[in-house]
């Protein structure tokens, strides 16, 4: 919601739940600076740590979110935070667990699947 305060427009836009769900994982929403420049850095730097998409990197509470809301002057920016530059380091990139997690489960799956068929038919031809 603050990056549709800030900017008038949603970070992933798409024509449906899933296409934005999948936008939110694969790209990064469209820097603030190029749709509203006047957005003052120390606010752009919240938003961007709020939409990390590593947990352990996004803020631990609405508490410390609000906080840095309230005292824009005493958020530290990262080194060399310019507004020409990317946003202060990528936001996030899913650890590789949480890619190769589910791939592997599906694997697994199918596996099974292919082994219970087998014995059923094993078990289900004529002798």
């Amino acid at each position: 919601m603050l990056y549709e305060l800030l900017t008038g427009a949603v970070p992933y836009p798409a024509a449906d739940a899933i296409s934005a769900m999948q936008r939110k994982v694969l790209t990064d929403p469209p820097l603030v600076r190029r749709l509203r420049p006047e957005v003052p850095l120390n606010l752009e730097a919240i938003l961007y740590r709020a939409l990390r998409r590593r947990p352990d990197e996004r803020y631990p509470s609405m508490t410390a979110l609000a906080h840095d809301l309230r005292d824009l002057d005493a958020v530290v920016l990262p080194d060399k935070y310019e507004r020409d530059e990317p946003p202060p380091a990528p936001l996030g990139d899913l650890p590789p667990w949480r890619t190769t997690l589910p791939i592997l489960a599906i694997v697994l799956g199918v596996l099974a699947a292919l082994g219970f068929l087998a014995q059923f038919l094993h078990s289900a031809a004529p002798r």
